[in-house]
């Protein structure tokens, strides 16, 4: 009945407790030869209600069994906690936080087994899709079938089961994840003294509404993840953007299996997939509600200015592969690639709940088509040190080749390669005199046709430039 021990700094509370002590030497003090001993706590059997705190190791437990061993020096070495379904056992470790109805640590080795429903949260500087944050943000992994621990050299964590892994932003969703951490003691060292909200008291499906806890940032930061979906399905990551309870912007990334290398810098994901960039906010001209924000200064993926035009849709797919190298923000998509985008009101319309928007204004489609497709970002797209923001789709280089084909009407292109570069604006369309690239250019009467090596898009002034070319005009 609401014993409490305590050793040290260490305080044990519960409603039962059984507990094994035995007598260790101490080393004599200077005045004394004679060594002594004292009456140390070895092994502790708890039930009902059971807490330890203990802010030297440190360490803070809730659970309603508990079985303990402790080391002679004191340090709590091995813990079995047991809690109910619908009030997890939580353990507060130095840096991150576990939950589960039955958790096993051996806090010594960091072997940690929790072979039910779960979750584990932590503080990072960098988030789960590989960008570096000014600020920390929480990190909740949870998961429906076991998760495993395993400390030292191996330093890996493995979640299967309905695995989704959130941060204030981004949230990845696959069937099992492999977590390769690397100790970054510098790092806490540095603030040390800072701590963060993590995201809720962890109670299993009973949480708080409101943060708990605070945690300092991870000696353990993720240096490779991988994540594979169930048989049939696709991984899926998300980044969103509120504003004033608005979608502002969505990033969203689907695939057969997804890796980041935290170390290297790179995402990548084999196989087919898509990506898609929406950007939600509003164009200059159309009537604001209050407190709803204004269009920033964008640009569409091939430099079309769309701040009068509407937010924007775009989307790529591709067959083979993706490769993203997120410190230089470029993407290289591999294998019958498409991109799709589109802007004006209408894309607008289901998001602010206002169908009238569907017939207002004009929309724009741009479209690309490609054997390889090299991107590079203006602002980031997903993962990189930019963020994913409102204008992610604006590209800063595009570099396609094989069989490309782009139609944005009244215009149409049909070549080998195709660049776009944003500093100067401009498209260029390469073929050969063997095998010439053709621009379309079609009007209610005639269409004009460009054919030759070069082919020169000036998206400034909307001007064709065909140096060497063949024009002809047919008439409809």
């Amino acid at each position: 009945g609401k014993v409490r021990a305590k050793e040290k700094q260490r305080i044990i509370t519960a409603e039962k407790l059984d507990a094994k002590m035995e007598d260790v030497l101490v080393k004599p003090g200077k005045k004394s030869a004679k060594p002594k001993t004292r009456i140390v706590l070895r092994e502790v059997k708890a039930d009902g209600n059971v807490t330890i705190r203990d802010p030297e190791q440190p360490v803070n437990i809730n659970c309603q069994h508990l079985e303990a061993k402790i080391e002679p020096d004191g340090t709590l070495r091995f813990c079995h906690l047991e809690g109910t379904p619908n009030k997890w056992a939580k353990a507060v470790l130095q840096d991150f936080s576990l939950a589960g109805s039955d958790i096993t640590m051996d806090l010594k080795t960091e072997q940690i087994e929790i072979p039910v429903p779960g979750e584990m949260q932590f503080v990072n500087s960098q988030d789960i899709d590989g960008r570096k944050l000014s600020n920390p943000t929480p990190i909740a992994i949870n998961w429906a079938g076991f998760m495993k621990l395993t400390g030292g050299e191996k330093n890996q964590g493995t979640f299967l089961g309905n695995v989704k892994v959130k941060s204030k932003r981004t949230t990845l969703y696959s069937e099992k994840l492999l977590v390769d951490f690397e100790n970054m003691d510098h790092v806490t060292k540095t603030r040390k003294k800072d701590t963060f909200w993590i995201f809720s008291r962890l109670l299993g499906k009973n949480r708080e509404k409101t943060p708990s806890l605070k945690l300092p940032i991870s000696q353990k930061r993720p240096s490779y993840i991988q994540a594979i979906p169930e048989k049939g399905k696709k991984i899926y990551v998300q980044n969103i953007d509120r504003e004033n309870g608005r979608l502002i912007s969505r990033t969203t990334l689907r695939g057969n299996e997804l890796t980041i290398d935290f170390i290297s810098h790179r995402l990548n994901v084999p196989g087919a997939g898509d990506l898609t960039i929406e950007d939600y906010h509003l164009p200059k001209k159309l009537k604001q509600k209050k407190n709803e924000p204004t269009m920033p200064l964008l640009k569409d993926p091939f430099g079309s200015d769309i701040r009068s035009g509407g937010p924007s849709q775009t989307a790529f797919s591709w067959n083979t592969g993706l490769l993203y190298l997120l410190d230089r923000k470029i993407a290289i998509f591999d294998g019958a690639v498409k991109m799709i985008h589109r802007s004006g009101l209408a894309v607008l319309a289901k998001q602010l709940g206002r169908p009238e928007l569907k017939g207002k204004g004009k929309m724009r489609t741009a479209e690309l088509s490609c054997d390889n497709l090299k991107v590079e970002f203006l602002r980031g797209a997903f993962g990189a040190s930019g963020g994913i923001n409102a204008g992610a789709a604006e590209l800063k280089k595009v570099i396609a080749t094989g069989s490309v084909h782009m139609q944005e009407y009244p215009r149409s292109v049909i070549a080998h390669d195709l660049m776009y570069d944003r500093s100067d604006n401009i498209i260029v369309v390469e073929g050969s005199q063997e095998d010439p690239a053709y621009l379309y250019e079609e009007s209610d009467k005639n269409i004009t046709t460009y054919s030759g090596p070069l082919i020169l898009w000036d998206r400034q002034t909307d001007e064709i430039r065909a140096p060497g070319a063949s024009i002809t005009t047919t008439v409809r």
